[in-house]
This record gives C-alpha cells, structure tokens and sequence, in this order.
C-alpha cells in the first residue's frame, strides 16, 4: 500500500509539470530529470544531478551526480551514478562498465549485477518501503497545491488588480525593488518595534503570523503572473495575453510553476522563491500606494 501512495505521490508531480509543459524530453539534461509514463535515456556524455523515472525503464549511460530513483521500470546502468540506485516494483540491471559510488537499494525489485559493474556501497533489498527519500518530494507537491490555490483564488478575486500589479514589475522595476527592500525591512521592524512597546505584541503576532506570511503568497502570484504573462505575450500571442489581462488563471499558473521547479535546486531554488516572493510583494505595495494617490484629491 505504501508503495502504490508513494507512486500516485510522484506521479502527481509528473502531471504538474506535464501540464505546463515542462517535463523535459530524454535528450535533454537539467538538474532534476523526471519522466512518468515514458522511458528516459541520459546519453553517454550527458550528465544530470538526479533521476526519476515512474512507470517506465531508464538507460542510463552518462553520469548522475546524486541518485536514480525508478518506480515500475527498468533501471539499465551502463554509465555512473555517484549516489544510490533505487529501484521500487522494477528490475536492476548494471552492466559491466557501470558504476555505482553509494548503495543499490530494491524495494520488491530485482537486480542483475554483470562482472565489473562496481556498487560502493551494499545492496538492500527491502520488502516494505521507506518514506525518506520521498518526503521532500511530498513536502514540494503540498506546497505547489497550496501555492497555486492562493494563486488562483487571488486571480479570481481580483484578477485585472493582479495583473496590474505584476506589469508594474516590467514597467517600474526600479520603484518596485525599493518598495520591496522597505516591505522586507519595515514589517520585521514595524513587529520588533510593537513586541518591545509589550502593549503592542497583538500588532507583532498578527504581523509574524499573518501579515508578512500572506503578503509572502500573494507576492508569489504577483511575481508568478509576471512570469506567466511573459511567456503567454511571447509565446500565446496577443489574443491570449489580452485575455490574461481580465483574467489571469494561466498566467498565474503558468509562472508559480516555473518557480516551483527552479525551487527544487537546492540553495538557490529556496533563495528565488524568497526574493520573488519579497519582489511581487513590493510590486504589490507599490500599485496599492500608487492608486491611493492617484485617488487623492490635489
């Protein structure tokens, strides 16, 4: 049963990013491969930093530099893989050049080993499957829903103010970076200022708690519709970016995605989804601020 969650969890992610068209084609290298429901080839030559392949085989022939990971398939190793083979519900079969740096772990799988491939570590073979591996693949799906349905209830709710507040990134990206350095110094500054006052520490919980971690979601539909509205004006013509304006469903979707698959390298992936957070926040303040004196009386 185990199993079966664990492969309706990864497939999941598979059709997420299927849907917005990014699951990448087998001769095609980055960082995190993942095919589901298709077979994956890694060239000799071509190297990727991890693998995962579900309900199909993997040949690999070039150089993975932390683990490969195949559920209901096929693992042909002919080339190297520096971390673990992890094979679920599948087949194991190294070669005789193949070299593996850590462990081959089989949970209800097979393996065939030829005379000179090399394994650095022991073969596990385990009947029942352990969550650990995947719970950072479990962590990034629940946060991708959530982040989407923010995304998408904003956009429904107020979807020309959204669009409006993401253009001013591409129209007033300086204003917008300054507003965004002010929103990310004052309101830590704002709730460290009331804590210390004691009468104010409502203010400063309600600010920790839900100010700046809702204004960090929202940021990300803001940052996300620019990134969206971006490809749709290059790549969907002017029709569909017109459309976008009034309602901004595609958009938003499109580029929250992108964000979280440039979230999954490591370091880097979390420090762009915080500075684009802290940047649709400022793109947000500012269209708030700007409109306000637009409304004033002289």
């Amino acid at each position: 049963m185990a199993r079966r969650i664990v492969v309706g969890v990864v497939g999941c992610v598979g059709i997420a990013l299927a849907a917005f068209g990014t699951l990448q084609r087998p001769d095609k290298v980055t960082d995190v491969l993942l095919r589901v429901n298709g077979p994956l080839r890694l060239a000799a030559g071509d190297s990727a930093s991890t693998v995962v392949v579900v309900g199909h085989d993997a040949d690999i022939e070039g150089t993975i530099g932390e683990q490969l990971v195949v559920i209901g398939g096929t693992a042909r190793v002919a080339g190297t893989i520096r971390g673990n083979l992890v094979v679920v519900d599948g087949r194991a079969v190294l070669g005789p050049e193949a070299l593996v740096g850590q462990d081959v772990v089989l949970h209800e799988s097979t393996l065939e080993q030829a005379p000179g491939a090399y394994v650095g570590g022991v073969v596990r073979r385990r009947a029942e499957f352990e969550w650990g591996p995947f719970v950072g693949w479990i962590f990034w799906l629940s946060l991708t829903l959530l982040i989407l349905a923010v995304g998408l209830v904003v956009a429904a709710l107020a979807g020309r103010q959204l669009f409006d507040a993401a253009a001013r990134i591409r129209e007033r990206p300086g204003p917008v970076v300054l507003t965004a350095l002010l929103v990310a110094i004052g309101l830590p500054l704002l709730a460290f200022l009331a804590f210390v006052s004691l009468i104010g520490i409502p203010l400063a919980l309600l600010i920790g708690f839900f100010v700046v971690p809702a204004l960090a979601l929202v940021g990300l539909a803001v940052t996300g519709t620019w990134i969206g509205a971006a490809a749709i004006r290059r790549w969907g013509g002017a029709e569909r970016y017109e459309r976008s304006r009034r309602h901004p469903y595609l958009a938003v979707t499109i580029g929250l995605l992108v964000l979280q698959i440039v979230a999954l390298i490591p370091v880097l992936g979390g420090l762009v989804l915080v500075l684009a957070s802290q940047l649709g926040a400022g793109a947000l303040v500012y269209r708030a601020w700007r409109v306000s004196r637009e409304r004033t009386p002289e």
